[in-house]
């Protein structure tokens, strides 16, 4: 990150793009790896944060009350038409899945992924904890 004296300014995709690569870097994963999963983690990411409550204002709420659950999902559609189904997995053998069900993967993965330790990433609970530090709407919807 550049220094700055003053207030940075970020994107959304972008908050969501340092996250993505903050979250790979903790798990003692490369920068190649995290690139591999752009722009699927960050949208996904967006898209639990901006379900939170209150992670939209503005004239969002006619359009949520449109188009129901789904609204969060076209907001961060921009960023990615694919979404990740679920929590990523970073297996013992240092390779990253989107799982259904942890649980699940783990009892019918291979023995070299599970022998050592085994990190899960709930993008959903990431998501929400974006939304709940940013302290504000993350996203401000005008018709025009």
């Amino acid at each position: 990150m550049p220094k700055n004296d003053g207030h940075a300014r970020f994107e959304l995709f972008e908050l969501a793009q340092m996250l993505t690569f903050r979250l790979f870097s903790d798990a003692g994963l490369g920068l190649e790896q995290a690139k591999e999963w752009m722009p699927f983690v960050p949208a996904t990411i967006i898209k639990h944060a901006l379900s939170v409550p209150g992670a939209i204002e503005g004239d969002g709420e006619r359009y949520k009350a449109l188009a129901g659950p789904l609204y969060a999902g076209n907001i961060a559609r921009q960023f990615s038409n694919v979404f990740c189904g679920g929590p990523l997995m970073i297996w013992a053998d240092n390779t990253t899945e989107i799982v259904a069900d942890p649980e699940t993967a783990q009892i019918s993965a291979p023995p070299e992924k599970i022998f050592g330790v085994v990190r899960i990433i709930d993008l959903e609970i990431v998501g929400e904890e974006l939304a709940r530090r940013a302290g504000r709407a993350l996203v401000r919807v005008q018709w025009i």
